[in-house]
C-alpha cells in the first residue's frame, strides 16, 4: 500500500501563488497625489452642417400708410427784372395765313433756368406775365399775360412782348409790327424799356388739375389764388 499524500503538487503551487498576491497587497503603499494634466489635444474637424429647417408661414400684410401732403415742387413762380442790356439782336419767325414762314428782326433776352426740365418741356407749361402801367401813368400797374402789345403814339407800329421756353431756358422777345404805312424804327438801335416779368413753371399733373378747375390762366391773380388754395404756391 502506497503512502497517502496530503497536498498534491498542484495544490501546493496554488497556495504559494495566493500567498504571494496577499503579500504584495499588504506591501502596497498609500495612493500618491494626482499627476499634472496633460496638454490639450488638437481640435477635431468640424462636423457636417445639419439640413435647413422648413420656412415659417408668411406674416399678415400690414395696413397701408396715410397719404402724405401734396408738395409744391410741381409749381414754381419766379419774378425777374429785365433791362435793355439783357437783350441781344436776333431773328424771329412767324407764319403767313398761307402757312409760309417769314422772318423779322427782334431783341431776345434769355434766362437760364434749370427748373425748366425735359419733363416740363414735354408735359408741362411755363406761363408768363409782364407788369404794365394802367393808362398813361406808371402807377398803379397790373400784371398782364404775354403776349402783350401796345401801339406807339404815331399808330404806325406796335411794340410787342412774347415769351417762349426751352430746356433750361426762358426767353422774352421784343419786336415791332406794322399797323399802317409809314416809317418803322430800326429795332437794333432801339432801347428796350426795363420791365418786371413773372413766369410760372407748372408740371403736367398740375396743369390737368387746373384744367379741371377751369382756372383762368390769363389772370395772374386768379392763378395765384388757386395755387394758394391748393397749397401749391411757391415764389
Amino acid at each position: 500500500m502506497q503512502p497517502t499524500t496530503l497536498f498534491s503538487l498542484s495544490r501546493i503551487c496554488l497556495l504559494l501563488l495566493s500567498l504571494l498576491v496577499v503579500g504584495c497587497s499588504l506591501l502596497e503603499g498609500p495612493e500618491g497625489p494626482p499627476g499634472d494634466p496633460g496638454e490639450q489635444g488638437p481640435q477635431g474637424e468640424q462636423g457636417i452642417p445639419g439640413e435647413d429647417g422648413q420656412a415659417g408661414p408668411q406674416g399678415e400684410k400690414g395696413e397701408p400708410g396715410q397719404d402724405g401732403a401734396d408738395g409744391n415742387a410741381n409749381v414754381l413762380i419766379k419774378t425777374v427784372t429785365i433791362a435793355n442790356d439783357r437783350y441781344t439782336d436776333d431773328i424771329l419767325s412767324a407764319k403767313h395765313s398761307n402757312n409760309s414762314l417769314f422772318f423779322f428782326p427782334a431783341k431776345i433776352a434769355r434766362i437760364t433756368d434749370p427748373d425748366i426740365t425735359a419733363d416740363i418741356v414735354a408735359n408741362g407749361m411755363v406761363l408768363s406775365y409782364i407788369r404794365v402801367p394802367l393808362g398813361f401813368a406808371f402807377e398803379p400797374s397790373q400784371w398782364t399775360n404775354l403776349p402783350y402789345t401796345y401801339r406807339h403814339l404815331n399808330q404806325i407800329y406796335s411794340a410787342n412782348y412774347s415769351s417762349a421756353f426751352h430746356l433750361n431756358t426762358f426767353t422774352v422777345n421784343f419786336y415791332f409790327t406794322r399797323n399802317t404805312e409809314g416809317t418803322m424804327p430800326d429795332i437794333r438801335n432801339w432801347t428796350v424799356p426795363t420791365n418786371t416779368l413773372r413766369y410760372v413753371i407748372i408740371s403736367g399733373s398740375v396743369m390737368a388739375r387746373m384744367a379741371n378747375a377751369r382756372v383762368d390762366v390769363t389772370d395772374l391773380d386768379a392763378l395765384e389764388a388757386y395755387l394758394a388754395a391748393e397749397g401749391l404756391l411757391t415764389h
